[in-house]
Parts: structure tokens; C-alpha cells; sequence
């Protein structure tokens, strides 16, 4: 358990995940009946930039610091979506009286600000010292559960869960070598118990063979309704560091698909370097 998400804190891969998982949580909104969120990989839920540990990277200077930049205001400001995941990090560094972007909410902190009365989230997470720290920004929240336990066995723990809607983010750390066979494996049984939620899985991609097969996993398992989508921001080499993920979301809600594509490629022009840059939304298994 040697990963802690401090030092990629505020990265591209987090902004495009951030803002298809605020787009997953809008669009449940929609209804007026409750839904549930589990996050198995939750981590801290709020990170400070200008920790040492995230001064150490300096990752959010090609994510958020990207975003918010003066030169993208008119671009932001005219995409509903980007806007209002702006708007949500800007009220967290005004709660703390912090003028400059200093604090980055992880999936947990960004979800809660989006939860309706109604609505319930439990967030699992393995890391000791992280699950503290988790538990102890949301000691008076009676709306949300903490847990110290593993994101897969999380899955079998609460699902199925006693709201027929909501949506589960897994987010590894992809430190093990068969993750995304743990990945599939899980999803799947997941799916059988509860088939009426929402499956949104971020993916590292690194190597193609890896990809592939996990592509090939999730084609075979019978599983309908598979979106994919992807960002690269610069060519792909060894030893390079990240440079492309995906969120691969089982049952998207009904016209999430329009409203990605109608982000993606103004996030891809903004965070990407100048003819690197790349996005795909495609149907790995259709309905």
C-alpha cells in the first residue's frame, strides 16, 4: 500500500475523471427518487497542492492549473460541464479562504457537494493513514459511511444496496500486476447482484497489450452497455509517465453519452500538448 494520490493530485487523469463523474452524478439527479454512491478506492477525499508531497510532482499544473488559467475562461465558461466542476473547486478554496486554487477535492468531497438530502454514499479505503484522514473530514456527516476495507470486498459488502439507482466509482491505484483481471472479475459478480446501477471504472494506459485484453475481458463477460472513453494528452512512451486514461462506464444514463462529447474535445484542447492530444468516446459493447 505504498500509493498515495497526493502526489497526482489535481493531474489531467483527474480532471477528466472528475468531470465524467460530476456529468454521472448530475445526470442521477435528474429524478427525484434517492440514489447510492460508492466510491472503493476513495483515498483522503481532499488534497492540499501546496503540500510538499504535491509540490514534489507538480501534476496539477497540467490538470486544474490548466483549467482555470485566464487564457480558457471564455471556453470554460461557455461549457455547462466544465463550468460547473470549476465552480465546485473554486468554492472549496473559498471555504478556505484560499484565493488561488491550494485545495483539490478528490471523487468523495466533489460527490458530497452534489448529493441531495435524499440521497446516501458510502466510501471504502484501505490505505490506514488515509482512511483517518477520510474519516475525519466527514465525522459529522451522518449522510456519508466510511469504512476501513478493501474497494473489491466493498463491492460484495453493500451491493446490492437498498436504492434501486446509483453509481459505484472504481479507481485503483493499479499497483498490482493482475488489477485488471481483479477489475472484471468483480464487476461482473457486482453487476449479477445489483444490475440496475452504474459501473464507472478509471484505467491507467500505459501498455496496449494490457488494454486489450481488458477490452476483450469485459466483451466476453456478457455485460451490455459498455462506454469507453479516453483522453491522451502526448505521445505514449516507456518511462514517460502517464499520459493517457479511460473511464469505462456500464449503463451510462440516458444522454450522458451527448454531454461527454460535447466536453471531451475542449478538455483534449485544453489540457493536451499541441498536436499530442487525442479523445475517443466508443461503444465497447452496445445495448
Amino acid at each position: 500500500m505504498n500509493y498515495r494520490h497526493i502526489y497526482h493530485a489535481g493531474n489531467f487523469a483527474d480532471v477528466f475523471k472528475h468531470v465524467l463523474l460530476i456529468a454521472l452524478v448530475q445526470s442521477l439527479s435528474i429524478k427525484n427518487t434517492p440514489f447510492f454512491y460508492l466510491d472503493t478506492h476513495a483515498g483522503i477525499g481532499e488534497y492540499d497542492l501546496q503540500k510538499k508531497s504535491a509540490q514534489k510532482t507538480q501534476e496539477y499544473r497540467d490538470g486544474i492549473n490548466k483549467l482555470a488559467s485566464p487564457l480558457y475562461t471564455k471556453e470554460v465558461r461557455a461549457s455547462p460541464l466544465l463550468y460547473d466542476y470549476l465552480k465546485l473547486i473554486e468554492g472549496l478554496n473559498n471555504s478556505r479562504d484560499s484565493k488561488k486554487i491550494r485545495y483539490y477535492p478528490g471523487s468523495p468531497a466533489l460527490v458530497k457537494k452534489l448529493l441531495r438530502p435524499l440521497d446516501r454514499m458510502v466510501l471504502t479505503e484501505l490505505h490506514l493513514e488515509d482512511n483517518s484522514q477520510l474519516k475525519q473530514l466527514f465525522s459529522k456527516d451522518k449522510q456519508v459511511a466510511v469504512h476501513y476495507l478493501d474497494g473489491y470486498q466493498a463491492l460484495k459488502a453493500f451491493l446490492p444496496p437498498k436504492e434501486n439507482r446509483g453509481l459505484v466509482l472504481i479507481d485503483p491505484p493499479f499497483e498490482k500486476t493482475d488489477e485488471y483481471q481483479q477489475i472484471v472479475q468483480n464487476v461482473v459478480q457486482a453487476n449479477m447482484r445489483w444490475p440496475t446501477g452504474i459501473y464507472a471504472i478509471w484505467y491507467p494506459i500505459k501498455e496496449a497489450k494490457a488494454i486489450k485484453t481488458f477490452y476483450k475481458d469485459f466483451i466476453k463477460s456478457g455485460i451490455r452497455e459498455i462506454l469507453c472513453c479516453e483522453i491522451q494528452i502526448s505521445d505514449i512512451a516507456e518511462n514517460n509517465g502517464l499520459q493517457a486514461c479511460g473511464m469505462m462506464v456500464l449503463s451510462p444514463p440516458w444522454q450522458w453519452q451527448k454531454k461527454i462529447e460535447l466536453v471531451l474535445p475542449l478538455l483534449s484542447h485544453i489540457l493536451s500538448h499541441p498536436s499530442e492530444g487525442h479523445y475517443s468516446v466508443k461503444w465497447l459493447v452496445p445495448e
